[in-house]
């Protein structure tokens, strides 16, 4: 069933309206929903300021001045209005790095026909890079084996087939390391 814009959608307490029919129309809904999040917005700017710095006693240090035109309200001198905090790039939650920041420090493709040494020789530069990109322990296995190509890929897909690509990737750095070598 469609409902048009002035449609009842919703009833509400009858007893404070003199026992009347009341019901609401998209636009109190749409009026309720927004003063909800206005409401809302200031127990948020805490939350977030409380996470980016919890050991920070002076919020204020994040916010503009009040004659910054970044309040909620439209800026100005506007005490009443609620000031967006202005943060500095925070790091992510969990330590390590994107993958686009792994390829940043551009890893060495490996086709496994090149010998033993080789092999150890790409391990080596691979671990090289996943210290200095600060990789995550979970993403080693995943970014490391990007690189592959040839007769190393047609290898790592034996794998991918033999554990399932969720265990594979999964397992310890020294584990694929074993694996390799």
């Amino acid at each position: 069933m469609e409902h048009t814009v002035n449609e009842p959608v919703n009833e509400i307490n009858q007893s404070e309206h003199n026992n009347e029919d009341h019901f609401l129309n998209r636009q109190d809904i749409e009026n309720i929903f927004a003063q909800g999040i206005v409401n809302a917005i200031p127990a948020i700017v805490v939350a977030v300021k409380s996470l980016a710095e919890p050991s920070q006693a002076h919020p204020s240090k994040h916010t503009r001045d009040n004659t910054s035109s970044n309040s909620i309200n439209g800026g100005g001198n506007n005490n009443n209005g609620i000031q967006a905090p202005v943060y500095k790039r925070m790091k992510a939650a969990t330590p390590g790095c994107t993958y686009k920041e792994f390829l940043a420090y551009k890893p060495v493709e490996f086709a496994g026909n090149e010998g033993a040494t080789a092999a150890l020789r790409w391990l080596e530069k691979t671990e090289a890079v996943i210290k200095i990109s600060k990789c995550a322990e979970e993403d080693k296995v995943m970014y490391a084996s990007h690189p592959f190509k040839e007769e190393a890929l047609e290898w790592w897909n034996t794998v991918l087939q033999a554990k399932g690509s969720d265990m594979a990737y999964a397992m310890s750095w020294e584990e694929f390391r074993r694996l390799i070598e």
